[in-house]
């Protein structure tokens, strides 16, 4: 699963692109190329945080941000095909989850700051 999201809080624009997976790793494969050089771009223009939100579903529906130019490094460099979970945990920021019945909500503060939502 992909979603976009942006959130707009003056002066910062944050782009996100969330991915979901029932593995221990997210495989190159569920991410674009595209997706990860334009995060990488628009990260470093002055007011943008773009990243990749990633939830484990099978790991406790564990939820990280991770920052496009970490992903960005590791696609480029790693001998491997695939995120795991261990350098997720490590790179990014844990996202707590609550579980409201059958869904989960998941708290965005660790990443928005003091921004208004």
């Amino acid at each position: 699963m992909t979603l976009k999201v942006r959130h707009y809080s003056y002066p910062i624009i944050f782009l996100f692109e969330l991915k979901t997976t029932k593995q221990k790793s997210l495989p190159f494969a569920n991410i674009n190329q595209y997706q990860i050089d334009t995060l990488f771009l628009h990260n470093k223009q002055s007011g943008i945080i773009a990243g990749f939100v990633i939830n484990f579903r099978s790991h406790d529906y564990q939820t990280f941000f991770v920052p496009a130019e970490k992903v960005h490094y590791y696609y480029y460099h790693a001998d491997r095909n695939s995120f795991p979970i261990e350098w997720i945990q490590q790179n990014g920021i844990n996202l707590p989850a609550t579980l409201i019945r059958t869904r989960y909500r998941f708290d965005l503060s660790p990443i928005l700051g003091d921004c208004a939502i």
